[in-house]
């Protein structure tokens, strides 16, 4: 969402390779079970994240993930 609002003529080409990447077959469907997440690019360097928020993932993973409630379990989990 952020720069996606103004077109600097970057922003539409980076939007459709991160969809499709993140679409791509081998993403929706992986040649083993060796990865839950799949996107463009995967960076760890000060989070881990996708760039553009932009990632498919299986079910069974998604299930396995903390809610992001205040004050959930989430917060617990940090505190400690």
């Amino acid at each position: 969402s952020k720069g996606s609002y103004h077109d600097h003529g970057k922003q539409t080409p980076w939007r459709r390779e991160l969809t499709n990447s993140s679409l791509h077959l081998e993403c929706l469907h992986p040649p083993d079970d060796g990865c839950d997440v799949c996107g463009a690019q995967y960076y760890t360097m000060f989070a881990s994240m996708y760039p553009g928020n932009m990632w498919t993932a299986k079910c069974s993973y998604i299930r396995k993930l903390l809610p992001p409630v205040e004050g959930g379990e989430y917060e617990r989990r940090k505190e400690a």
